[in-house]
């Protein structure tokens, strides 16, 4: 799809020491590498380090200017929390609310 950016989100856990990190990837159509990022989380769970992946890879795509973005997550727990909604209650609520702020915005 021309113009188009995919981008791929992951977050991991290592269960011996608890930390977590997320990362991603920035391609074009042609699948040409565009950009990426790694962030350590330290202690979260594995949904978390989903949700903080999510969240970084909309912020990142909207600093580089990104309008056109497929985000792919292999999480369908965080996808689903984030489209249907979360609780106020739950641990994920304000990085859910952060990543729907996110999505507001003028992307085509």
């Amino acid at each position: 799809m021309q113009g188009w950016i995919k981008c791929n989100t992951d977050g991991a856990l290592v269960a011996q020491n608890q930390q977590a990190g997320c990362g991603g990837v920035f391609r074009n159509e042609s699948g040409a590498w565009l950009g990426g990022f790694a962030r350590k989380l330290g202690s979260c769970s594995t949904l978390m380090a989903e949700l903080w992946g999510i969240l970084s890879a909309l912020q990142l795509a909207t600093e580089k200017g990104y309008r056109k973005v497929i985000l792919e997550s292999d999480s369908t727990v965080a996808v689903d929390l984030i489209v249907k909604g979360c609780p106020d209650n739950r641990l994920c609520a304000s990085i859910i609310s952060s990543i729907n702020r996110l999505k507001m915005q003028e992307w085509e």
